[in-house]
């Protein structure tokens, strides 16, 4: 178990100190799979290195199983040598005048654990096989190709046996197709073997198919923390509904409070929209109505129920394969939508679109 209490990171710059971490507070069960996903600079990155011990905190407790990391409170800073974690960074910093045996040891060398050099061999030995590297054990480490030098990163944090996994964007060096099915790799491997793990992401993708639980970050602020499917389907503020997947959005207000776990009424210049709204949401408080590409309906008739159907034109209509991507004027304003390949559309078509009220979720204005 990974436990993170109230965690503060700053850093003094010419300009003043930037506040890298705010406040960060989660905890990872035992084996589970953990993210942390944002854009460049939220601090992800800077949550991950105060967990291997790399950035001292001003304030906040790191505990790993049941041992205090890091305590300001208590004034106790491990060292990373002594923290007993893996790590694998985006730079997979392979020593390039080793063997792949040579690296992979090379954390067993580094802390003198005692071992004789046939306990460090079988060590070795039993990562290269998890990371499918047996039989390369003897070849020059840059001879290895980029998906090889990863699973070879990857050995060189599982020769210690770790209990806690920490992963710094450690796919993005590699090429889309390889990069996909590493990304599976890596969950079944960590699966297997009951190891927790902490994976940093920019790579909304990723993080949606490997996670267990996803904490996506913001200007050094955790701003969401939910399983994968609740974090795409029930966003909670527009920066999450805009920055995982593709996502529209209508300003509006409040007309009709939703009952407990019900749907609320949202007036927008579009009209007005069935929508789930906010738990504390009440009447006249402004709100943003998202609704995703994927569940808009087109329809060259207006449908009966007259419930969240709005008139568009089509502006632009791509065959993508499994999809057409459909840019929609509505009003002036431009509305995405990704339609079944057999729906017969054109540009300029008159359309209708319906906004099924149970894909419609409504967020505060940031």
């Amino acid at each position: 178990m990974v436990k993170v209490k109230n965690l503060f990171k700053t850093f003094g710059t010419d300009r003043g100190d930037v506040k890298a971490v705010q406040d960060i507070s989660f905890e990872v069960e035992k084996g589970g799979f953990f993210t942390l996903l944002g854009p460049s600079g939220c601090g992800k990155s800077t949550t991950l290195r105060c967990i291997a011990g790399l950035e001292k905190p001003e304030s906040g407790e790191i505990i790993i199983g049941d041992k205090i990391m890091f305590s300001s409170e208590k004034r106790i800073n491990v060292p990373p040598n002594k923290r007993e974690m893996g790590m694998v960074f985006q730079s997979y910093a392979i020593w390039p005048h080793m063997t792949v045996f040579e690296n992979a040891a090379f954390p067993l060398h580094v802390n003198r654990r005692g071992l004789t050099a046939a306990q460090v061999r079988d060590s070795v030995m039993k990562a290269l096989d998890l990371v499918r590297l047996q039989g390369l054990e003897d070849r020059p480490a840059p001879q290895l190709s980029g998906g090889q030098q990863q699973r070879l990163a990857l050995a060189r944090a599982l020769v210690r046996e770790p209990q806690v996994m920490l992963l710094d964007e450690p796919l993005s060096n590699l090429d889309a197709k390889l990069r996909e099915a590493m990304r599976l790799e890596l969950r079944e491997l960590m699966r297997r073997l009951n190891i927790t793990a902490l994976y940093v992401t920019h790579d909304q993708i990723e993080a949606l198919a490997m996670s267990r639980t996803v904490a996506v970050m913001s200007e050094g602020r955790l701003v969401q923390l939910a399983s994968p499917r609740d974090i795409y389907a029930k966003p909670s503020c527009r920066f999450v509904a805009d920055f995982i997947g593709s996502s529209n959005f209508f300003e509006g207000n409040v007309v009709e409070a939703a009952p407990p776990g019900g749907q609320g009424k949202v007036k927008t210049k579009h009209g007005v929209f069935v929508s789930y709204l906010p738990q504390d949401a009440k009447v006249n408080d402004k709100v943003v109505l998202c609704f995703r590409p994927e569940n808009i309906e087109v329809e060259h008739q207006k449908p009966a129920d007259n419930i969240n159907i709005i008139p568009g034109k089509i502006e632009v209509g791509a065959f993508l394969g499994e999809f057409v991507d459909a840019t929609i004027s509505v009003d002036g304003d431009l509305v995405r939508a990704r339609l079944h390949p057999t729906v017969p559309i054109h540009r300029g078509d008159d359309v209708f679109l319906r906004l099924p009220p149970e894909t419609c979720i409504s967020v505060f204005c940031d």
